[in-house]
């Protein structure tokens, strides 16, 4: 993944690397991969088993939909 933004670029490569160009912070690296899964999977078995809150709210899964169909019906116009 690239993001570029304000004259600075970010590589992330494979969610093992993150390289950032155009400012003096230096990137990370780590040995493992690590995308959030478990963690998330933790706090929903949290959530149903305590009542406390969800990991990802209602709202931002119901937005996040949203958006995706509305990409998909632009892509076929």
């Amino acid at each position: 993944m690239e993001v570029y933004v304000d004259g600075k670029v970010l590589v992330m490569n494979d969610y093992h690397k993150l390289d950032i160009v155009g400012v003096k912070a230096k990137g990370i690296q780590s040995k493992t991969m690590d995308k959030g899964q478990k963690q998330e999977l933790e706090m929903f078995a949290q959530a149903i088993k305590q009542g406390g809150e969800w990991p990802i709210p209602l709202w931002q899964q119901v937005q996040a939909m949203e958006i995706a169909f509305e990409v998909e019906e632009k892509k076929s116009e």
